[in-house]
């Protein structure tokens, strides 16, 4: 009974010895699991389309989105915007940046400008808009980065007389009903003779904040199919073609890196990845 009980403890002692020098590896395996990852198709993906047209222009949109637009004064303006949501692509034919306070109100303008620049233009105009339309949220607008596009010969034929200042892409911050959203501002700049700055080809291309990339297949197929009817008529020349360019893709792609690991993060926490 003795001698059983002798090589019964050693058994016993030898286990508990093997086990314990299995704890680290044992650990080692539990850490090196793989993390459960979701994976899911991009809401974009999905999109399906449908064409809109009237009058004055036609082109492709994601079908259920809401399409607003007017025409006067030879001016066109459209926007196509995501129900539900900040996220739109919209496009304005002209606007007019007075060069001091006193010709901002004479010319009832919304904004003024000192440099003449699509940056400076932005920032006046959406710090302007966003205290009147929301003075409680603190809402803003920040612009993060400029990227200067190539110069069109067809937008500088419509003004002979005038110069081309600034033609850019400005990336922004802006909040709106405490929503925080980012987007894309493309505009061409000119000073006439009368010393304005006038300001056309308007661009915007919203969506909240972390998903603006993810919305950049949509807006590009938009912008591209977009094509006036022969009802529009110009009194200063043909305009440019809206989709000769990428203003998204120009802006996103010259973020610094540390901007793009920024948005990257807060899009993986807001999605749950």
């Amino acid at each position: 009974m003795a001698v059983l009980m002798a090589v019964t403890a050693a058994i016993v002692f030898t286990g508990c010895r093997a086990a314990s020098g299995n704890v680290s590896s044992a650990a080692s395996l539990e850490v090196s699991e793989a993390a459960e990852i979701r994976i899911s198709i991009a809401e974009w993906a999905e999109t399906e389309w449908e064409d809109f047209s009237c009058d004055y222009f036609t082109m492709s949109v994601p079908k259920g989105w809401r399409v607003t637009w007017g025409y006067e004064n030879d001016i066109l303006e459209w926007s196509v915007s995501r129900p539900n949501s900040i996220s739109c692509v919209s496009y304005l034919e002209q606007d007019t940046a007075a060069n001091s306070a006193d010709e901002m109100a004479s010319y009832k303008t919304r904004s003024f400008m000192e440099k003449g620049s699509a940056e400076e233009y932005f920032e006046n105009l959406y710090n302007t808009m966003y205290e009147l339309k929301y003075p409680a949220t603190g809402s803003f607008f920040r612009a993060v980065e400029t990227v200067h596009l190539s110069d069109n010969e067809k937008v500088c034929a419509e003004f002979p007389n005038g110069k081309l200042r600034d033609r850019s892409s400005v990336y922004g911050e802006f909040s709106e009903n405490d929503v925080l959203g980012e987007g894309t501002y493309s505009a061409a700049v000119f000073s006439t003779d009368s010393k304005l700055w006038t300001v056309r080809h308007i661009i915007f291309e919203r969506a909240p904040k972390g998903e603006l990339k993810n919305w950049q297949p949509v807006y590009e197929k938009i912008i591209s199919s977009f094509a006036y009817t022969g009802e529009v008529t110009f009194s200063d020349g043909e305009p440019a073609d809206v989709g000769d360019t990428s203003p998204l893709k120009a802006a996103m792609n010259a973020r610094k890196l540390t901007d793009v690991i920024q948005q990257e993060k807060h899009s993986d926490i807001v999605g749950g990845y």
